[in-house]
């Protein structure tokens, strides 16, 4: 990756299930030689859900590793990476996997999206499914327990947006203060610390009702203060989506660095 160039580890294209019509690789090059920004592709990569819809696959692994390098030829401030989905009853599925193709690419991220079959707390749709059966409270519990067998696995050095279940806090639930430094993310920290695992500074939570990034900056400083080592990404969807976040990738870049040390400094 470029030395001095601010880096957004986590944008999604066509390869990812959500957005078979999104963007290609190379619909991201003119704007990562305008802003001097080092794009990572992490695609969805959901073996839980392997199937003749799902464009990332191991069938596809050549074509898409082929259409990747295509763009590398015509710009060089890009890399390759799989958001691997994690399911504790797919463990041995997933090691198989990375194990081999992880040295396929530059990257490999461990993110929960899904605590219950098929529903992710990500989706409003599947959200609302899983509060007519249980409390926030109680699909917090679960949520966090998943991220916990995550780290423990051993299979990932890196997760993504690590409380991404309060995206639709002000929403769909209460957002409650107590949300940001909940204590489950605080033990997930020092679980990340111990186990020497990253933890992405994800900003698209800015554009949701919650309005914060996961974790929020209050709560990256206890993570940054504790020795965990972050990461940044803004999860876009589109070419538009990353254009939102400009802004925020190149502070949070620099507040990962250590460069922002005013005290109450947060994503305007």
């Amino acid at each position: 990756m470029h030395s001095s160039w601010p880096v957004d580890h986590h944008v999604h294209t066509r390869w990812s299930l959500d957005i078979p019509e999104g963007p290609t690789f190379e619909d991201y090059i003119p704007l990562v030689e305008q802003e001097h920004i080092h794009v990572n592709f992490l695609d969805h990569l959901e073996i839980a859900l392997f199937n003749d819809n799902v464009p990332l696959k191991e069938s596809t692994i050549a074509n898409y590793l082929e259409a990747f390098d295509v763009a590398k030829s015509r710009c060089n401030h890009i890399s390759k990476g799989f958001e691997v989905d994690y399911y504790p009853d797919k463990e041995t599925a997933i090691a198989e996997f990375l194990d081999n193709y992880k040295k396929d690419v530059d990257f490999v991220v461990g993110s929960v999206h899904e605590i219950a079959p098929f529903q992710a707390v990500t989706v409003p749709m599947h959200l609302q499914n899983l509060l007519q059966r249980n409390s926030f409270d109680e699909l917090v519990q679960r949520y966090f327990e998943y991220e916990r067998k995550m780290v423990k696995s051993g299979l990932f050095n890196a997760i993504a947006h690590p409380d991404v279940i309060f995206r639709f806090c002000g929403d769909m639930v209460e957002n409650l203060p107590s949300y940001e430094m909940h204590p489950l993310l605080s033990d997930l920290a020092n679980l990340c610390k111990e186990r020497n695992v990253s933890v992405e500074l994800n900003v698209r939570g800015l554009l949701y009702p919650c309005k914060r990034s996961f974790p929020s900056i209050k709560m990256a400083r206890q993570f940054r203060d504790r020795g965990v080592k972050m990461f940044v990404g803004s999860d876009s969807h589109s070419v538009q989506d990353l254009i939102r976040q400009l802004k925020w990738i190149k502070e949070a870049n620099l507040f990962v660095q250590g460069k922002i040390t005013r005290k109450n400094w947060d994503f305007d």
